[in-house]
C-alpha cells in the first residue's frame, strides 16, 4: 500500500471447533452399543480484517466550479451567473461536499487531473462462518436401518464489500452487511424385506435463504450527517465517475430451497439385478427486492435553459467529453435534478 500512503490492511483469523461420536448411552434407557450411533462436529471461523479502497471526488477547485481542461480553466459558476442562470451550490450538495472534505483526513489524496483526487482508506471488515453438522444412525432391528444427516452453515460479514456496501468515506452513515445460511438435512431408512430383496427410502431437503443489507433504514439517508434528504443521491461523471455518499438503497433477500422424496426397491434374481421406485423432487423459490429511498440523478437536459451555456464559443478548445464533464459538474453543484426513481407495491389482494 506504499503507493497511495495508507496502512496495510490487518489480517487475522481465528478458528476453533470441536467433534465427538459413538454409540448413544441414556443411562436406564438406552445402551446404544450395536445400535445407535451419533456424530457432531462444530467449527467457527472469525475473520476480522481490512479491504483498501479508492473514492473519486472533486478537488477544492472543482468543488468552487472551476473546471479545467486543456483549453484552460471556466468557472461554471461564474460563466451561470453571467448568463442569468443558477451560480449557486445547492446546499444539500454544499454540506455533502464538506462532509466529505472531513472524512478525507482519515486516509490519502491523490491527483488524478486538474478537477478530480483520488481517495484512499481502509475499510474494517469483519467476518464470520458457523458450521455445525449432525448425524445419527439407529439399527431398529436386524432388517432395518434408519440414519439422519444436517448440515448448517452461517455467512455473516458487515459490511459487505463483496457487493460494495461499505461506507462511501469514512464515518459516513450508510453502509450495510449480508447474512446467509446454506442448509441441509436427508434421512433415510433402508429395510431388508428378503435375503433377496431390499428397499430404500429417502427424504431431503436443502435451502439457501441469504439476507442483503438489512441493515439499510431510512434515517441513515435523512441524518445531520451527510444529509441526502431522503433520497439516495447519485453523482455523476466528471471525466470520471464521482463517488456517491453511499451505496444504492436496494435492501433483498431471497432463498431457493428443494425437497426430495424417494424410494427404490432392489431385488437379485440370479445373475440379475432390478431396481425400481420413484422420485419426487420440488423447488421453490422466493426473492424479496425493493428501493428503500428514491433516488435521484444529476445531468443538465437538453430542456433546461441552461444547456445553452455549455457551447464550443465558451468552452474553446474544449472536447465534446469536456463539455459534458463541465454540464454534469454544474448539474452536482447547483443540484439539478434529471430523474428521480422509485418503485411503488401492489396489494397482491386489493390490486391497489
Amino acid at each position: 500500500n506504499n503507493r497511495n500512503g495508507v496502512a496495510k490492511t490487518d489480517l487475522k483469523q481465528d478458528q476453533g471447533g470441536f467433534r465427538a461420536g459413538g454409540p448413544i448411552m441414556i443411562p436406564g434407557l438406552l445402551d446404544g452399543h450395536n445400535r445407535a450411533f451419533f456424530f457432531v462436529n462444530y467449527e467457527e471461523f472469525r475473520q476480522p480484517s481490512g479491504l483498501t479502497r479508492d473514492r473519486t471526488i472533486l478537488n477544492p477547485a472543482a468543488m468552487n466550479g472551476n473546471f479545467t481542461y486543456s483549453g484552460g480553466t471556466v468557472n461554471v459558476l461564474t460563466l451561470a451567473a453571467a448568463n442569468g442562470q443558477v451560480s449557486t451550490i445547492d446546499p444539500t450538495i454544499a454540506k455533502i461536499m464538506q462532509d466529505i472534505t472531513a472524512a478525507t483526513s482519515g486516509g490519502a489524496i491523490q491527483t488524478i487531473d486538474a478537477n478530480l483526487n483520488r481517495f484512499s482508506f481502509n475499510v474494517p471488515t469483519q467476518s464470520i462462518r458457523h458450521y455445525p453438522t449432525f448425524r445419527l444412525d439407529y439399527n431398529v432391528n436386524s432388517a432395518n436401518r434408519a440414519s439422519f444427516a444436517y448440515n448448517y452453515q452461517k455467512f455473516t460479514d458487515y459490511p459487505d464489500t463483496l457487493n460494495n456496501f461499505e461506507q462511501s468515506f469514512p464515518g459516513f452513515p450508510v453502509a450495510a452487511g449480508q447474512a446467509s445460511i446454506r442448509l441441509g438435512w436427508s434421512g433415510s431408512v433402508r429395510s431388508t424385506l428378503k435375503a433377496n430383496l431390499v428397499n430404500e427410502a429417502r427424504v431431503g431437503y436443502s435451502g439457501a435463504p441469504v439476507k442483503f443489507f438489512d441493515e439499510l433504514n431510512v434515517g441513515m439517508f435523512t441524518g445531520s450527517l451527510v444529509p441526502q434528504q431522503g433520497f439516495s443521491l447519485r453523482f455523476p461523471s466528471v471525466n470520471s465517475n464521482l463517488q456517491s455518499p453511499g451505496p444504492a438503497p436496494a435492501p433483498q433477500s431471497r432463498n431457493a430451497n428443494s425437497t426430495l422424496i424417494e424410494d427404490t426397491v432392489t431385488w437379485l434374481k440370479g445373475a440379475h439385478s432390478i431396481s425400481m421406485g420413484g422420485t419426487f423432487t420440488q423447488y421453490d423459490i422466493w426473492a424479496k427486492n425493493s428501493m428503500l429511498v428514491p433516488q435521484i440523478s444529476f445531468s443538465v437536459l437538453t430542456s433546461d435553459p441552461a444547456s445553452g451555456l455549455f457551447t464550443a464559443a465558451n468552452f474553446p478548445g474544449a472536447s465534446s467529453a469536456n463539455i459534458t464533464a463541465a454540464q454534469n459538474l454544474y448539474a452536482l453543484l447547483t443540484g439539478r435534478v434529471s430523474a428521480i426513481t422509485s418503485d411503488a407495491r401492489l396489494d397482491e389482494q386489493s390490486g391497489q
